[in-house]
């Protein structure tokens, strides 16, 4: 089994609860209150290795330099280890919470949050 931490189950989860199963580092830095870099440090560790658990996978069409080109994805590798210690299923709670939450207190930050959330690619094909 894979070596992680409960902050790397949290993170994979975060990204599997998107429409896309993306997400950028500037959007789980949001989410985690961290910062970008620590973010990239993680994702950076998961996506090592022999089995990694992340991969990156480049927008289509980048909107504008404010916006990333880079999002990352779980690796069918990183589903079955979240399967296998059974942090899978509570992806649909993040996923509906997420969903549901209220309206940010800044709109200014949250308008650019909505233009990187429709520049992601998908990765929801993969897992098909």
């Amino acid at each position: 089994m894979a070596d992680i931490d409960r902050d790397d189950v949290l993170l994979m989860q975060q990204i599997l609860s998107t429409e896309t199963a993306t997400r950028s580092a500037v959007e789980l830095a949001a989410l985690r209150s961290e910062a970008v870099k620590t973010v990239r440090d993680r994702l950076d560790r998961l996506a090592a290795g022999d089995e990694p658990l992340i991969t990156t996978i480049e927008a289509d069409k980048p909107v504008s330099q404010d916006v990333p080109k880079q999002y990352y994805a779980v690796t069918s590798r990183g589903v079955d280890v979240l399967k296998e210690i059974g942090m899978y299923d509570q992806i649909g709670i993040l996923y509906d919470m997420y969903e549901a939450a209220d309206e940010p207190v800044t709109p200014e930050g949250w308008a650019a949050m909505d233009v990187i959330r429709r520049a992601r690619p998908s990765a929801v094909d993969a897992f098909e």
